[in-house]
Parts: structure tokens; C-alpha cells; sequence
């Protein structure tokens, strides 16, 4: 149970990041959704953040 919720924590504390700079600093984070680099960096941070995800859930599934 401690190796999902810590699965869980990690992988929404990027997306709560995210929301939360948004949410006080827009103008920070608007190039990241308006420019081409800004997108292709949070195409390419989806997509790590899938692998982590994936590879954490394997590594709790190990049975001893």
C-alpha cells in the first residue's frame, strides 16, 4: 500500500506543480502552452512521466 500511494504522490505532484505555478504566475507558464518548444517539452514530460509511472508500478509488483 505504501509503495501505490507513493506511486500515486509522485506521479500527481508534477501536474499539481504545474496548476499551481499556473495559478499564480500565467504569464510564467504560457509559453509552455503557446510556444512549439513549450509544447514539445510537456509532450516530452508526459510521456517520462508515463515511464516512471509504469516502471514504479513494476518494481512494487515484485514479489519476495
Amino acid at each position: 500500500a505504501e509503495g501505490r500511494l507513493s506511486s500515486y504522490i509522485l506521479t500527481a505532484m508534477p501536474f499539481a506543480a504545474l496548476a499551481g505555478m499556473s495559478f499564480v504566475q500565467p504569464d510564467y507558464m504560457r509559453p509552455l502552452f503557446t510556444d512549439a518548444r513549450g509544447q514539445m517539452a510537456l509532450t516530452v514530460a508526459a510521456v517520462l512521466q508515463v515511464i516512471g509511472y509504469l516502471v514504479i508500478n513494476k518494481i512494487i509488483k515484485i514479489k519476495v
